[in-house]
């Protein structure tokens, strides 16, 4: 359900006879912070949320989680025309801990290889590796379990055998482990441990 709907819903509720409609309200504006502020508003009363407020409720309430990249990250790397200087700035970003900063530096780096003709598979492959780091720190594991598959594949398909793959399957292994697909994840690392 969208946030407007819910908004509805509430508003239906807080101005219906039933009985604990406000506790309920106050419960939904506890589990989602931007409820919360939409009623202090509607109240007359201004309330700051803040990016931690959002995290704390995506991990603890029941507010849907965000994409990690939002439409802040993604003006960042509107302009860039170079994947290598998008990696470069993903690396400072990844550096100074600002991980969707990161990601979305790496995402279009991605992005601009996808438009050369000719690209080589190492490139490539750094790059998912790096936005597979970004996606293990941001806790989302099946996205960097991908990211890095795709990874070896490249390197596979362009039989690179001197791009050292130990990172891609040590990150698949990692992403394995937090998808509690431990077969798949003790493999990784063994592959990992090889090259």
């Amino acid at each position: 359900k969208g946030f407007i709907a819910e908004l509805e819903r509430l508003q239906r509720l807080a101005n219906s006879q039933e009985e604990g409609a406000g506790q309920k309200v106050a419960q939904a504006g506890h589990r989602d912070p931007r409820i919360m502020q939409a009623l202090m508003a509607l109240q007359g009363h201004g309330l700051q949320v803040e990016e931690k407020d959002l995290r704390r409720a995506e991990e603890l309430g029941d507010m849907q989680r965000r994409e990690p990249v939002q439409l802040e990250q993604m003006l960042l790397v509107k302009d860039l025309e170079d994947a290598e200087v998008a990696r470069q700035q993903g690396n400072e970003h990844f550096k100074a801990g600002r991980l969707p900063e990161a990601l979305a530096h790496y995402e279009k780096g991605l992005e601009l290889l996808k438009m050369q003709p000719e690209v080589p598979a190492s490139s490539v492959a750094t790059l998912l590796s790096n936005a597979a780091l970004c996606y293990l720190k941001l806790k989302w594991p099946d996205r960097a379990k991908k990211k890095a598959t795709m990874a070896i594949v490249a390197i596979k398909q362009a039989e690179d055998q001197s791009f050292d793959q130990s990172k891609l399957y040590y990150r698949r292994s990692l992403a394995c482990e937090a998808l509690q697909e431990f077969g798949m994840a003790v493999d990784d690392m063994s592959r990992a441990l090889q090259h």
